[in-house]
């Protein structure tokens, strides 16, 4: 299988001219007066959307965003610029902004760069972005037949297809190249059941870094009839008594609950800047001993997973709480060198903005 660092920096060198000798010199740039790192994150991201309401198709958009953004970091200060034009000029003039946050240390020279190579979790070649519309458009059809199939009550059935290809390419001034091709991909449908005045709505989908292979392991039908028969359950729902009770919650979206509750909590930054309950915590019990939390960026095309992160290291098997007793946080850069912690693969950007 192809290395995606390797697809990703093929993919910038040919559609933007920029290779090693151009990201070096940026690199000198943003350092030219004398900040402690700098970093150049490349983006190429496309991205399209089809919503269906009412059998049929209500709205169909693709779009593309590309760009740099460029950071350099002195002391507990960043110094942060972007383009969206990928010319040598555009991308000097951000380096160049970037770098006046730092005002005093050694200068540092030009910096050659090598290839860092990614991890695999992933093919490059795994997207249903260039796939026709039509074809993406029966897939919808089929589960919105199964959806009103599965019980004369559903009234109505509304269905999202979202995808996205990013190709990402860090350039950092310790002297590594990395990339990564990420694709993504998101099937959701929605049923409304009614009945007399009850009219209950369930919402179900699927999707991770894969291409249209998704569909042939999750049909389209079983999303639908997944959707439509939770919204027939809940007719018959009556509502929870007051009260403490104990919580079960399965594997799979009940982790949101997880993500929400503690995960923003154990993220290093917050700890460094002591805004969080977990400061100071680790080494301690934090939880039941029948608890163990894991952030693991390594399932294989899950959507959650990555062959490097944004700063340009590897992903990780993260274990944050073990038997209940806190171990670390998932940590970044800034915060890697506050604890002195090696990476854990945590470091996410929204964009190269």
């Amino acid at each position: 299988m192809a290395d995606p660092g390797r697809v990703a920096e093929s993919f910038f060198h040919d559609r933007f001219s920029i290779d090693q000798s151009i990201a070096a010199d940026l690199i000198a740039t943003a350092m030219s007066r004398g900040g402690e790192h700098a970093e150049l994150f490349f983006e190429h991201r496309e991205s399209s959307n089809i919503t269906f309401e009412q059998q049929a198709v209500k709205s169909a958009s693709r779009g593309t965003t590309q760009g740099v953004g460029i950071r350099v970091i002195q002391g507990d200060a960043i110094g942060y610029a972007y383009t969206e034009e990928l010319t040598r000029e555009a991308m000097r003039s951000a380096a160049d902004t970037a770098a006046r946050i730092a005002t005093r240390g050694d200068r540092v020279g030009p910096v050659d760069v090598v290839h860092f190579e990614s991890a695999n979790y992933y093919g490059p070649a795994a997207s249903t972005v260039d796939v026709a519309p039509v074809d993406k458009v029966e897939l919808i059809r089929r589960a919105d037949d199964a959806a009103r199939a599965f019980d004369a009550s559903i009234a109505r059935v509304d269905i999202n297809f979202v995808d996205e290809r990013k190709h990402i390419m860090v350039v950092t001034s310790d002297g590594r190249v990395s990339g990564d091709v990420q694709p993504l991909v998101r099937f959701n449908v929605t049923c409304l059941s009614e009945r007399d005045s009850s009219r209950q709505t369930a919402r179900w989908g699927g999707g991770g870094r894969m291409g249209m292979p998704y569909f042939e392991a999750h049909p389209p039908e079983s999303l639908a009839q997944e959707a439509a028969r939770q919204a027939v359950v809940l007719q018959s729902a009556i509502e929870a008594p007051a009260g403490s009770f104990p919580v079960v919650l399965a594997s799979g979206d009940s982790g949101i609950l997880l993500h929400e509750a503690i995960g923003h909590g154990l993220e290093a930054d917050f700890n460094r800047k002591r805004t969080s309950n977990y400061t100071d915590q680790v080494g301690n019990l934090v939880a039941s001993e029948l608890c163990t939390v894991v952030d693991d960026g390594t399932i294989r095309d899950s959507r959650g997973s990555i062959n490097i992160d944004d700063e340009g290291n590897l992903p990780g098997y993260n274990v944050l709480i073990e038997r209940g007793t806190l171990r670390g946080y998932i940590q970044d850069r800034l915060s890697m060198k506050h604890f002195r912690a090696g990476p854990t693969g945590n470091g996410r950007r929204q964009s190269f903005k």
